[in-house]
């Protein structure tokens, strides 16, 4: 997903970007997009203590995020601003988390789409568990 402007995502020569083998390959899943692989792929990562965790965070946001799932990226790119809070990627993609909140809420007033109404109603419980979870 290229969808960062210029400068928010640092160079590849960036020793500091996180450019382990873990990380490069949930990234390669993520840019052809097999996201549920990718997450499937963080998980593990996580759980054995491989790759960076905050760059697994990251990614992980960005995997909810490209699945729609915009409260669970929200709690994800807030994890990582908890412990970066000068990181310009998470802050970029958890004002397009709670954009896309609000765009959900429009949508449903607007519409009254019992679809949409259901969508918003999976976005709310994803809040309140990310709160849990967090807190």
């Amino acid at each position: 997903m290229e969808l960062e402007p210029e400068g928010i995502v640092p160079p590849d020569s960036d020793v500091q970007a996180g450019r382990d083998t873990v990380v490069l390959r949930i990234e390669e899943l993520l840019e052809e997009e097999r996201i549920d692989e990718a997450l499937t792929a963080i998980d593990a990562a996580m759980a054995s203590g491989q790759g960076n965790p905050l760059d697994l965070t990251f990614l992980a946001g960005d995997a909810y995020l490209a699945l729609g799932r915009s409260a669970e990226a929200e709690q994800r790119f807030r994890k990582v601003l908890e412990q970066d809070p000068d990181c310009p990627s998470s802050r970029c993609w958890l004002a397009m988390a709670l954009f896309l909140l609000g765009l959900k809420s429009w949508a449903a007033w607007q519409t009254h789409s019992v679809a949409m109404l259901g969508s918003l109603a999976d976005t709310g419980l994803d809040i309140i568990a990310s709160l849990v979870t967090l807190y």
